[in-house]
């Protein structure tokens, strides 16, 4: 159900509904994942972060949280943390474009130049490697 509120862009309820989901199931990884969704549609960023780190405290390997909580850094400009999320998903999907991606725009923004040509060249071969195997961006 929260899902669905969330596809139609019933944000509060969405958020509710995983409330109430989360509460009957806490162990879940997922539903922390999917509310920390909920709070990036939303805007709230922190709440998404505070989400995101429950769901990889249930579950280290949710690749999908990590990537997200490094976006969710990304928009507080919290830029150090954000590249220490990406570099973690990266562990998991190493030519992924879109942690890879991120990854660059956020050394960018605080010049770690040295790891920038090694992350762009990366991100060649991941976008390469996805045009080849004929996967959608």
């Amino acid at each position: 159900l929260a899902g669905l509120y969330l596809r139609k862009g019933q944000v509060q309820q969405s958020l509710a509904a995983y409330g109430k989901a989360i509460e009957l199931s806490p162990d879940s990884d997922d539903l922390y994942f999917n509310r920390g969704n909920a709070h990036q549609a939303r805007g709230d960023h922190g709440s998404a972060v505070t989400d995101f780190k429950r769901a990889i405290e249930l579950r280290e390997d949710n690749y999908q949280a990590w990537n997200n909580m490094g976006s969710a850094y990304m928009s507080l400009t919290e830029n150090k943390l954000a590249i220490q999320a990406l570099r973690k998903t990266l562990t998991f999907i190493p030519t992924h474009p879109i942690p890879l991606t991120n990854l660059v725009i956020t050394e960018n923004r605080i010049c770690e130049w040295g790891r920038r040509r090694k992350h762009n060249a990366m991100l060649r071969t991941g976008l390469h490697n996805e045009l080849a195997e004929g996967r959608a961006l």
